[in-house]
């Protein structure tokens, strides 16, 4: 079996250590105040560990080309995305026109696709939506639906680890380029375990949104290394 990218650095880049007190301390404040604002971090201990627990040594030129070919599998992956997203924002705007027709001579209520300027806006209105649980039964039949072809575009959450966190350590001339790309790993995944999770919802299970904490945790940490910000503590 081929090597991939973020086995080789979990194995042979990355050092791990204990979380310092005073990071414990500060993390907890910080925790608190973001919490109140509802944002979702998939574990304080798994962040801290992230962030003030390992230590990555430079990418050795052995492995220069397993970069390079994570980032042109990645290309095509991002081209395919793209193509789906599309077809999802026309499928949807179809829909919607389609139910507004009907939904007139019922309760003269009109269901109507938002326009949305690029991916970003329209994926900050999904996030709301999911953290709000105000979805409409056509939007969660819709999303359920195309949703689905979004599964298997990110490998797992270890790709998503490795672009967001380990690469930027050890390609730090490259780190904002490499956050950039986690950072869309991230959004797919929290994609495709939100189709999931509305699929299961249209079969009368409970919403449970925790799946989407790490997700939403890692789109966050490569806020943080772009604006380089994702530091432990001294």
């Amino acid at each position: 079996m081929p090597k991939r990218l973020y086995d080789v650095l979990d194995r042979e880049y990355v050092r791990r250590s204990y979380v310092s007190d005073a990071a414990w301390q500060r993390f907890g404040e910080a925790h608190r105040a973001a919490r109140e604002q509802g944002v979702l971090y998939g574990g304080s201990d798994e962040y801290l560990r992230l962030r003030d627990g390992t230590e990555v040594v430079p990418l050795r030129p052995e492995h220069q080309p397993l970069l390079e070919q994570e980032l042109t599998q990645w290309a095509k992956t991002e081209a395919l995305f793209r193509n789906l997203y599309d077809s999802l924002r026309k499928a949807t705007d179809k829909d919607f026109e389609e139910e507004s027709v009907s939904a007139e001579g019922r309760a003269g209520k009109t269901p109507r696709a938002q326009e949305f300027s690029d991916f970003e806006e329209w994926f900050k209105c999904i996030q709301k939506k999911t953290d709000t649980e105000t979805f409409t039964s056509l939007e969660e039949r819709l999303y359920a639906q195309y949703l689905y072809h979004f599964k298997g575009l990110v490998a797992n959450v270890s790709q998503i680890q490795c672009f967001v966190v380990w690469l930027p350590r050890a390609v730090p001339e490259r780190r904002i380029e490499l956050a950039k790309i986690g950072r869309m790993m991230a959004e797919i995944y929290y994609l495709e375990v939100l189709g999931k999770l509305l699929e299961a919802k249209e079969r009368g299970q409970a919403w449970y949104t925790q799946d989407l904490a790490r997700p939403s945790m890692y789109i966050r940490i490569a806020d943080e290394v772009t604006e380089n910000r994702f530091l432990p503590v001294p």
